[in-house]
């Protein structure tokens, strides 16, 4: 866990705390907006399916494993790829509007890139082999440093993703065998298909509380409402991004396993939910500051909306490290209910809150659907499926 941690914290700090604060002083804060709305709307296509299928192939690796099987995924693999690459173009076309075909090309590469990278790396984790994840999380936050050296000369913001995404997808094609593999089926393809399916569609509705939030806030209040939500939640979006090594590890040592013990939530709860009181408080403590020196032109906006939106995204830690306990426990058809209560729960109040509340109401909006699927993950967990949780 400290080795992915410290991992993924360089190409974190990278990017959160160098790039995207020199971005936005060299550009305008409608289009810094409108930069990072695109950005989540990509992370949503991509991030969606390339983390759907490695989430897939580490539940269903046991599996395979002790049935001596090899195929599918290489398939579904092609069939995802196609997928983001058809669908990033004709999405982002009808969100803005008006996109010309230059941008809408790089827009695709930056998808497609992210989803192969994605996949890709769930090879090194099926070993355990954190020091090769280490040395990709190294490549991307060089990556991004080359990018953004690029943008300095260009102002075109697309190749600082675009530098990273290939440096570390070339990486994890070097590092691992997944390529290789053949394409074809085995008996188990339909009830793979199938899984995928049902974690794509929950893994869907889950990212829309992460990043429909930017998404969503761009056509309702314009892209300067978005640059300071973006400066309000940077610390919560940190936590989430640290924590997301942590949830990682745990799941790559429970595809080793059929089910997850009382004794391996409890330990989960009380840690994870003592890591977020924590930063929390932390958050709190050290926001203006940090703000000062990273948005000194947000920050007065920004600091209104501070403690309800680091308690909304503490929350959403909370439930991201009990997350992958549950995908063990939770059949995968309930996550999509989990999940789904949670993003039409956060529409349904942003919607209303907007209007007389502006970014606060969509902070409390966000805190609320979170809540709910925190609630439903525990109720799934220990009351409707708690035959599926060892008592050991």
């Amino acid at each position: 866990m400290l080795i992915n941690l410290i991992g993924t914290g360089l190409p974190l700090v990278a990017l959160q705390l160098i790039v995207y604060p020199i971005v936005a002083r060299r550009i305008d804060a409608d289009d810094y907006g409108r930069m990072q709305s695109l950005v989540s709307l990509i992370f949503l296509i991509s991030g969606t399916l390339g983390g759907a299928l490695s989430t897939t192939r580490l539940i269903h690796q046991y599996d395979y494993d002790e049935q001596g099987r090899i195929g599918d995924f290489s398939l579904l693999n092609l069939y995802s790829l196609g997928a983001v690459a058809v669908a990033t173009p004709i999405v982002v076309y009808f969100y803005l509007g008006k996109v010309d075909l230059y941008e809408l090309i790089l827009i695709t590469v930056i998808s497609v890139l992210n989803y192969t990278e994605l996949y890709f790396e769930v090879g090194l984790r099926l070993i355990l082999n954190y020091r090769k994840i280490f040395i990709n999380k190294l490549i991307g936050a060089v990556g991004y440093l080359i990018g953004f050296l690029i943008f300095r000369w260009t102002f075109d913001w697309h190749y600082i993703f675009i530098a990273a995404y290939l440096l570390q997808t070339l990486y994890c094609m070097y590092s691992t065998r997944l390529y290789r593999e053949p394409l074809q089926k085995t008996t188990a393809f339909p009830e793979t298909t199938r899984s995928y399916g049902n974690i794509t569609l929950a893994s869907a509705f889950n990212k829309s509380l992460t990043y429909f939030d930017k998404i969503l806030l761009h056509p309702l209040l314009g892209g300067e409402a978005v640059s300071v939500y973006f400066a309000a939640n940077i610390f919560g979006k940190l936590v989430v991004q640290v924590l997301e090594p942590i949830t990682n590890v745990i799941l790559s040592y429970l595809s080793k396993e059929k089910k997850v013990s009382r004794s391996v939530w409890g330990l989960t709860i009380s840690v994870g939910g003592g890591f977020c009181v924590a930063m929390y408080v932390f958050c709190l403590l050290v926001s203006r500051f940090v703000l000062t020196v990273l948005y000194p032109q947000f920050v007065d906006e920004a600091m209104k909306l501070i403690p309800i939106s680091t308690l909304s995204l503490c929350v959403s830690s909370f439930v991201n490290i009990i997350h992958p306990l549950a995908l063990k426990t939770i059949k995968t058809n309930r996550q999509i209910i989990i999940s789904g209560a949670g993003l039409v729960c956060y529409i349904f109040l942003a919607l209303t809150l907007y209007q007389p509340y502006g970014l606060a109401g969509c902070c409390v909006a966000l805190l609320v659907s979170y809540l709910v699927k925190l609630a439903l993950i525990l109720l799934f967990c220990f009351v409707i499926d708690r035959g599926s949780v060892l008592k050991r």
